[in-house]
């Protein structure tokens, strides 16, 4: 970024490459529409642009750009919760399902896996999704930037705004919430 704001265009273009796919995931898990998440996209970076001059290093880069990308989030939820009470029917959902849009895509395949095996273990990367979604937002917002994003508890706290002391305890809660939803299926097998 400090390259960038000596004025080396292809800074920010380096930037956009390394950050654009993580910024996406982000975005789409918030506002759970793969075209809106683009948009969104698009935009947080536009915003990096435009603040390049006063943009100034109190805290990480990451943490700066994913803040940026949670509040465009979070504007577009409360947007969509106004023309929800205008129009009767929004369709909101979490994408179209394809293979690129599970949370857990970056988890390599073990080809020593049986067919059944295969089948169980998606079967609970698509329970864990939907579990995630019924997640407070702030909780669900966590879980993504720390398996996502690897964000350290004081860049999560950086994002939403809380001491990392209480981003652990927002972790806690989240991941006690998904264990007991998650513990009936788990004892069937």
């Amino acid at each position: 970024m400090a390259s960038f704001q000596s004025g080396n265009e292809d800074a920010f273009d380096r930037i956009v490459r390394h950050y654009q796919s993580g910024v996406f995931h982000f975005v789409l898990g918030t506002v759970s529409d793969r075209d809106r998440a683009e948009d969104l996209t698009q935009e947080t970076f536009l915003r990096v642009y435009r603040a390049r001059s006063r943009y100034e290093p109190s805290a990480r880069f990451r943490t700066w750009l994913f803040t940026i990308a949670h509040r465009l989030g979070l504007n577009e939820i409360r947007s969509t919760r106004r023309r929800r009470n205008v129009f009767s029917e929004v369709v909101y959902r979490r994408g179209d399902n394809d293979e690129e849009d599970s949370f857990w895509n970056s988890v390599a395949d073990d080809e020593s896996e049986s067919p059944e095996e295969i089948v169980q273990r998606k079967e609970l990367d698509h329970m864990i999704l939907r579990l995630l979604d019924t997640l407070p937002k702030n909780q669900r917002i966590a879980i993504e930037l720390q398996r996502t994003q690897k964000f350290s508890y004081a860049d999560i706290g950086g994002v939403l705004n809380l001491s990392p002391g209480a981003v652990k305890s927002l972790l806690v809660r989240a991941r006690e919430k998904l264990k007991s939803k998650l513990a009936p299926y788990l004892q069937d097998r």
